[in-house]
């Protein structure tokens, strides 16, 4: 049997870093997304995974437009996408040229 192609163990995710940048307490965000506070305690210490739509839900309750993604980034290092999410399209272009460039050098 071929062994498992992938992460050994699932990714880290910043719900907490995340929950603290905007001000929310556990049970706010609870509140939010319709779950305990408890609930949101175990995602935070990793004793249980979100899935993508439950991911989805917490980010949007974080932060309006946010998505499930971005947890896996820290607030302070967020992903390109997240930095490029609803810029103008001229902008996107002007980043991906700049990006690609400094792939070459």
């Amino acid at each position: 049997m071929p062994k498992r192609i992938g992460p050994k163990r699932p990714r880290q995710v910043f719900l907490a870093e995340w929950r603290e940048e905007v001000g929310l307490t556990q049970e706010q965000l609870a509140q939010r997304v319709g779950k305990t506070a408890m609930t949101v305690s175990r995602w935070e210490r990793g004793e249980t995974q979100m899935n993508k739509g439950t991911m989805d839900a917490v980010a949007d309750a974080i932060k309006g437009g946010m998505e499930g993604e971005d947890l896996y980034y820290h607030p302070k290092r967020p992903s390109p996408n997240m930095l490029l999410r609803n810029q103008p399209e001229e902008i996107v272009d002007a980043a991906i040229k700049m990006i690609m460039g400094l792939r070459r050098a």
